[in-house]
């Protein structure tokens, strides 16, 4: 991919449910190839942090999660991205860290209101959610549920998923200042992801920069370029919006 002079931006992606920093290995290197600064965190309990599993980990502790790259990297400017789940996380993010950043992008992901968890906005995620293990754990869903059929592709994300405490899910969030409201933000609709066709709806109602993809709810697994070629035009634009 050419490099898009004079677009550079720091992009923090943050993965949805049972995933991991990994999730997005098929769209990081388009995004650095452009120029841009692309952290890919991996959230406490899954990925390469699943050893640190436990059912106390909640919401709140993914949110610290983000908060903490963003003050230990120092970064401002940022264009924080959330998938599924991760809407959750930057919107939280964004009530104590608003000043740091410029936009936010929700990938076919949940867009709280103040004390709503994703059980209230979500009654097919709640249905799916209440089959837990043990000590309020939840085992990862199958690929195919996200829309993941290449076989290749299956084997991959089946080999990295990881449960997660159900607490994550059922803790409400506190906006107190709703400060994701006052932000610019994005929605990226998979059009054939029907969950979330009423957060799509929201997003267009309310006038956000509104963008659709025709894949399913993994679209840096099954799309991964059309993925990023949007994430890039979702950049530039921001990048135009930052004081020099």
């Amino acid at each position: 991919m050419e490099m898009v002079e004079g677009v550079a931006v720091n992009i923090v992606l943050v993965h949805g449910s049972f995933g991991g920093g990994w999730n997005w290995k098929k769209v990081a290197p388009g995004l650095r190839a452009a120029g841009h600064l692309v952290l890919t965190p991996t959230l406490t309990g899954v990925g390469e942090r699943s050893h640190l599993l436990s059912p106390s980990i909640g919401l709140e502790t993914h949110i610290q999660d983000i908060v903490n790259v963003l003050t230990y990297e120092d970064l401002h400017d940022v264009l924080l991205v959330g998938h599924s789940w991760g809407g959750m996380v930057i919107t939280g993010v964004a009530e104590s860290q608003h000043a740091r950043i410029a936009r936010l992008v929700y990938l076919d992901a949940f867009i709280p209101q103040d004390n709503q968890s994703v059980f209230d906005i979500s009654s097919r995620a709640g249905e799916r959610w209440r089959v837990k293990e043990a000590w309020g754990l939840v085992p990862p869903h199958d690929p195919a549920s996200s829309g993941i059929t290449d076989p290749d592709d299956v084997a991959w994300v089946q080999a990295r998923r990881a449960p997660m405490s159900i607490k994550t899910h059922e803790d409400r969030i506190r906006l107190p200042h709703n400060h994701a409201a006052s932000l610019p933000r994005s929605y990226i609709w998979c059009t054939e992801s029907p969950g979330f066709a009423g957060m799509a709806e929201i997003a267009r109602s309310e006038g956000w920069d509104y963008h659709e993809l025709p894949t399913n709810h993994s679209p840096m697994v099954t799309i991964p370029n059309e993925l990023t070629a949007t994430l890039l035009q979702i950049a530039e634009m921001t990048q135009g919006a930052i004081p020099a």
